[in-house]
């Protein structure tokens, strides 16, 4: 047991001479040969054994199984050792990426004098990775833009479920204007769609001039020369590592829509012409169909980017996204 603990607790490091003195034994080296039982009947290399012999063979042992011990505990220290460094290492270079500012995100300095300007090409040369989503971001593709559910009543007598909707066409917005206060941290973007696609199902259930109007299945809409207004409030926060970063707070999007249409398949059971009146009956008031519509959509689309942009920013420091600010 002296053995023991002398090799686990470091003293011994393949020399052995610290312990042979330490406990009276005679330095020198030991071969692996087989060790020879201690009793009175046992012979040792030179005749028979004596107490003395036997004391020698047992400490001869037992520096064997220390020497074994000292060795295997040696080992797993250095692979415990070196697991932690991998462990280390590998949490270290995942806090590295996770702060670094991609590629696909170009930082304007708020000193230069055509700031807005450098925001709106930073935005623009964002689009591409828009439209196919970065999934080691959490961005989603903006091709479709998904939207769960929209439910709205043109007139009092109709309603109408959309869901599963598909929004084409969101990934070409153009900037028009870019206002940032860095007082108020609001943040004001004008935007222009020249087109959008949207296909999803409906739900239609209600009258129309005393006529029972009833259906389910595809819808198809198309809108041209749309245009967007965003209002953007964000907020500086510190998190958990201590660092200042933001979040979007609230995101208020207002759409107005030049010229649209929409048809819906399988009226009435697929009878085509009772189909046709009604769908020409709604685009012939589609700016009565638009006004109930569009607060729907406005909602539904601001939680939409405000999500997206979030999961953007958050990811940064405040400083890193706008330094000098």
């Amino acid at each position: 047991m002296v053995f023991v603990l002398c090799a686990a607790g470091g003293i011994w490091r393949g020399r052995g001479g610290y312990c042979y003195k330490t406990y009276g034994l005679p330095s020198g080296s030991y071969t692996s040969s087989p060790t020879i039982r201690g009793s009175p009947a046992a012979v040792g290399p030179s005749g028979p054994a004596t107490p003395s012999s036997n004391l020698r063979l047992h400490s001869r042992k037992a520096f064997s199984l220390s020497f074994l011990f000292a060795y295997f505990c040696e080992k797993m220290a250095s692979v415990k050792a070196t697991f932690i460094t991998i462990l280390l290492a590998v949490a270290t270079i995942g806090v590295v990426a996770a702060r670094d500012i991609p590629e696909f995100l170009h930082i304007c300095q708020t000193n230069d004098p055509h700031y807005e300007a450098c925001i709106t090409e930073s935005i623009e040369h964002l689009k591409p990775y828009l439209k196919a989503g970065v999934p080691e971001y959490n961005i989603p593709s903006l091709e479709p833009l998904k939207l769960k559910k929209l439910t709205f009543t043109p007139t009092s007598s109709i309603k109408v479920d959309a869901t599963d909707i598909d929004v084409f066409g969101a990934s070409n917005f153009q900037i028009k204007k870019v206002k940032l206060d860095f007082n108020t941290l609001l943040f004001l973007v004008d935007v222009a769609l020249p087109n959008i696609r949207v296909e999803g199902k409906y739900l239609l259930d209600g009258r129309l001039l005393l006529l029972p109007i009833r259906g389910s299945g595809p819808m198809h809409g198309n809108f041209s020369n749309c245009l967007g207004a965003c209002k953007i409030q964000v907020a500086k926060f510190i998190d958990q590592d201590g660092e200042e970063k933001m979040r979007i707070t609230d995101f208020k999007l207002k759409v107005s829509v030049g010229k649209g249409t929409l048809k819906l398949d399988n009226l009435f059971g697929g009878e085509q012409a009772l189909g046709d009146v009604i769908n020409s009956a709604i685009n012939n008031n589609f700016g009565l169909f638009l006004r109930e519509l569009l607060p729907l959509v406005e909602k539904a689309l601001s939680d939409a980017f405000q999500n997206i942009a979030g999961n953007i920013v958050e990811q940064f420091a405040f400083a890193q996204l706008f330094p000098g600010a």
